[in-house]
């Protein structure tokens, strides 16, 4: 998230129990299969009658009781009642911008700034920052004093206050629960004698925002937007602006909150998406999100942290705006989080390639790095001295030559060979980071490939080339699987709903995919299901659509699962003892 004068810009995504409809029809489109329209954000099921049920919790308890759940409760009785549940369809521009109009109202915005997947876990300070528009009424002197004498201060100053009825009237309304149904209760001062609530902040504090509604579907009383934060200055940036997706039931002529959650996968580069360790200890995940079309073709690309639920913050690019003059952003090679400079810290490493139309913009072969160091508030850093000597003296730009010219200053020397190479690359590996190492062959020449399989799945593997001296890395998935000495590697990657497909082959220019395909939900952040209870993806092969049997045609025209190795079959040492077989080779 990122700060605004007392709010949080909502960046946020969540996992967490998937609601699954069982018993609610609904009519097939022609052949039997429901086309994306049909199946927006309710799942097609057999109109058997059957409620709406949800996942218990992953710690074990019990799934709330619907009484609790009255946004659960509605929905089921909704399907039940009906027998069907009714055909989706897409919002107009005009309807989009009349729902836009009411979650940008005063007495709704503030259910838009935190994340839920029910209305049981949103933030009422949000709600009722600046009141939610509710009438608000002065402090009574008596009433100031006993305020005062509660928070020990000397002076209160913009408070105001409102009515538990008040606060209590409203969520129902807007969401169906009590604030006492709510999983995280507000750091607000309470006063028995008057059943009231005091709200105090700074003079300069606001989460006042406006939403964009981008695109909406309604399926009976049913509404699901896709919103982003509007940006209304006259600046131009690059910074990528993410989009989140709310549930919303039709209430009389307003709105009820039943979810809302951020779109993560929507613009997400998944080739570099990496789950990582912060130096804070926190399980976060490091992502690139493709820039804005909008901003025009030197938009750069964004990295953010995500963790817990929400994302924490984009890390700083190279300049205020996120735009690059005379270069244009291309891929990412690499990113993960480790402790490079072998201080005890971690950092951030970051490598990009760009397209230069000024020569003197970039380094030969397109490529940037970027080092990002941990603050006191836990917050990435873009340390630029360190980014400078980095991307000037560096020759060859990869994660393990970053790390050991941050450890030794100077940049690594020319290899005679091969297992000189890999010896130095497994004595300076960070035994954090990769800790199991194999020698492979994946072109059909007599130099062997390393692998470096990662501590965890999620930090991946290297596959490491030795050329003219030098290594070359690419980070991979530790799902892959490899045919030996044809040249074709399969890495799977993907987040909780998105997936991707990649062939890499070595090049001229290095180690690189050749074909990809994603499948997966595109079109919304919740997974939609069919009858069958499978997941409704879609299925892009090079960035074309396809069916699903035609991606399943594509990929094995190029790579013969049959025939390939898979990652768990490959023999792996530790550090120590692959230094001691390569030693003892011939």
């Amino acid at each position: 998230m990122q700060d605004y004068k007392g709010w949080k810009i909502l960046i946020p995504y969540i996992i967490a129990g998937t609601i699954v409809l069982t018993g609610c029809g609904q009519e097939e489109a022609p052949g039997g299969v429901t086309d994306v329209s049909g199946a927006l954000f309710l799942s097609e099921n057999e109109d058997n009658g059957e409620a709406l049920t949800i996942e218990p919790p992953e710690n074990g308890e019990t799934a709330p009781e619907t009484s609790e759940t009255p946004e659960v409760s509605e929905i089921a009785e909704a399907a039940a009642g009906a027998g069907k549940v009714p055909q989706a369809r897409k919002l107009t521009a005009e309807e989009c911008r009349e729902v836009e109009k009411s979650v940008n109202a005063e007495d709704s915005y503030g259910f838009l700034l935190s994340v839920y997947e029910k209305p049981q876990d949103l933030d009422a300070e949000q709600v009722f920052f600046i009141g939610a528009g509710l009438e608000t009424e002065a402090l009574s002197e008596e009433e100031r004093e006993a305020y005062l004498e509660e928070t020990g201060e000397e002076e209160d100053v913009n408070v105001f206050r409102l009515s538990a009825q008040q606060i209590d009237d409203h969520l129902q309304y807007r969401a169906g629960v009590s604030l006492g149904d709510l999983t995280r209760q507000p750091d607000w001062v309470y006063l028995e004698d008057y059943d009231a609530y005091y709200i105090s902040h700074g003079d300069e504090e606001t989460n006042v925002c406006q939403f964009e509604v981008t695109d909406a579907a309604v399926q009976g009383d049913f509404y699901r937007i896709h919103y982003r934060v509007k940006n209304n200055s006259r600046i131009v940036n690059g910074w990528h602006t993410p989009v989140y997706e709310a549930i919303l039931k039709k209430n009389g002529d307003s709105f009820r909150f039943c979810s809302n959650r951020l779109w993560k996968e929507k613009d997400l580069l998944l080739l570099p998406y990496r789950s990582i360790v912060t130096d804070a200890g926190t399980e976060t995940e490091l992502c690139a999100y493709s820039p804005d079309d909008q901003s025009g073709e030197n938009a750069d690309v964004t990295f953010c942290l995500v963790s817990g639920g929400d994302v924490a913050c984009n890390l700083p690019g190279m300049n205020a705006q996120n735009i690059r003059n005379g270069m244009t952003f291309e891929e990412v090679k690499a990113c993960d989080c480790a402790d490079y400079d072998g201080d005890g810290s971690k950092e951030i490493v970051t490598i990009a390639k760009y397209r230069k139309s000024d020569a003197a913009a970039a380094r030969e072969d397109g490529l940037e790095a970027r080092v990002y160091r941990f603050g006191e508030d836990g917050r990435p850093e873009l340390d630029l001295e360190s980014t400078k000597a980095v991307n000037g003296k560096v020759g060859t730009l990869t994660l393990s030559g970053i790390a050991h010219y941050l450890k030794s200053g100077s940049d690594r020397k020319a290899f005679e060979n091969w297992k000189e190479a890999f010896t130095a690359e497994a004595e300076e590996a960070d035994p954090e980071s990769y800790d199991r190492f194999a020698l492979i062959y994946i072109d059909d020449n007599r130099t062997p490939e390393l692998l470096e399989l990662g501590t965890t799945p999620a930090k991946g593997a290297k596959i490491v080339f030795f050329r003219d001296g030098v290594m070359e890395e690419t980070q991979i998935s530790s799902r892959f699987s490899y045919m030996r000495k044809e040249n074709l590697l399969h890495s799977v990657n993907g987040t909780e709903n998105l997936f991707e497909d990649a062939i890499y082959v070595y090049t001229g220019s290095g180690f690189e995919v050749y074909q990809s395909g994603i499948y997966g939900m595109m079109d919304a952040a919740e997974t939609v299901y069919t009858k069958e209870k499978t997941p409704e993806y879609s299925y892009l092969w090079e960035g074309s659509s396809v069916s699903e049997a035609g991606y399943r045609d594509a990929l094995r025209f190029i790579y013969d699962e049959q025939r390939a190795v898979d990652a768990s079959k490959v023999t792996t040492a530790s550090a120590e003892e692959f230094l001691k077989e390569l030693k003892e080779s011939k």
